[in-house]
């Protein structure tokens, strides 16, 4: 039985450890070669972890786990390979039928016949089930266009109907009404507290570091400028007269 020890490549330089996200297989199922099976995540960037080998795969490190870079994260048998036929390769297999002379003749399948479109008729409308269209607003651009085609209201917006004693009952038994004002359940304020990843816990870090390291001043520098206008004004005129 061979085995192949999956290990921690290094993000980068200066990183040591990287945490395990998450598992992108099952424990124990089978996976193929240059298949992405882990995520991984550092303090610079995220890391996919790729199958080395097709086989069968075991976990040796659990989800959330801080692991060293070069640290086994599973292992894979290799004993136990993958079936190789693919759906291609078992629909053209199905599709070959061995002759009597031992030759191979593909099968063949008469085409299905074309079929053509059923035109749905139209069923008279009576008056009183007719719609009116006098709410509806149409634009200079379209009316123009109805007219030139020789279309109605009723030609474009086919298709719609009004709504029914039926449409309601229907909407209310599948309880898509929104609950009024009073009937309103409260709002849930439950907390919970999840694990920072280690790029969101380097960010943080980081905030906090330029806000209390870093000297954020504003300045302001206040110039008494009358005397500057006043030589302005006086010699004004004599400027634009040369």
């Amino acid at each position: 039985m061979a085995q192949v020890e999956i290990k921690i490549p290094s993000p980068g330089e200066s990183i040591t450890h990287v945490e395990l996200t998450r598992w992108l297989v099952a424990d124990g199922s089978i996976v193929r070669k240059n298949s992405e099976i882990a995520e991984l995540e550092s303090e610079k960037a995220t890391l996919m972890l790729i199958a080395d080998e097709s086989g069968k795969i075991t976990f040796n490190a659990p989800e959330g786990e801080m692991l060293e870079v070069g640290a086994v994260a599973c292992v894979i048998d290799t004993s136990v390979a993958p079936e190789e036929t693919t759906v291609a390769e078992a629909s053209e297999s199905e599709a070959l039928v061995d002759a009597p002379s031992g030759e191979k003749v593909e099968e063949v399948v008469p085409p299905e016949p074309e079929k053509k479109p059923a035109t749905p008729e139209k069923s008279p409308t009576t008056p009183s089930e007719s719609t009116s269209y006098d709410e509806v607003k149409v634009t200079p651009l379209a009316a123009k266009m109805m007219e030139e085609n020789g279309l109605s209201v009723e030609d474009v917006i086919q298709g719609l109907r009004r709504l029914r004693g039926e449409d309601v009952e229907a909407a209310m038994s599948a309880g898509n009404l929104h609950n009024p004002v009073g009937l309103r359940q409260p709002v849930s304020r439950e907390s919970r507290r999840e694990r920072l990843s280690s790029l969101r816990r380097k960010l943080s870090e980081r905030l906090v570091s330029v806000k209390n390291d870093t000297a954020m001043l504003t300045t302001f520098n206040e110039v008494d400028m009358k005397p500057i206008m006043d030589l302005r004004k006086r010699y004004q005129n004599k400027f634009v007269e040369k």
